[in-house]
């Protein structure tokens, strides 16, 4: 076994995570589950949080000065 076969490279985004699956399941050898992939990624973009940004610290951190 070789170090890579423990990495594995995440996604940066949703966008790129069909190619990603196809990738991985191809080199797997799974290519009758290729159809996944874009009910994966379009799940992914459904479960993707975009949490606004503002400088107010939320009261549930403990702030150190």
């Amino acid at each position: 076994m070789e170090p890579e076969d423990f990495e594995i490279s995440g996604c940066d985004s949703y966008i790129s995570l069909e190619k990603a699956l196809i990738e991985l399941w191809n080199s797997q050898g799974y290519f009758e589950i290729f159809a996944l992939a874009q009910t994966s990624s379009k799940l992914a973009k459904l479960l993707c949080l975009n949490e606004e940004e503002d400088e107010e610290v939320s009261p549930f951190i403990y702030v150190m000065y």
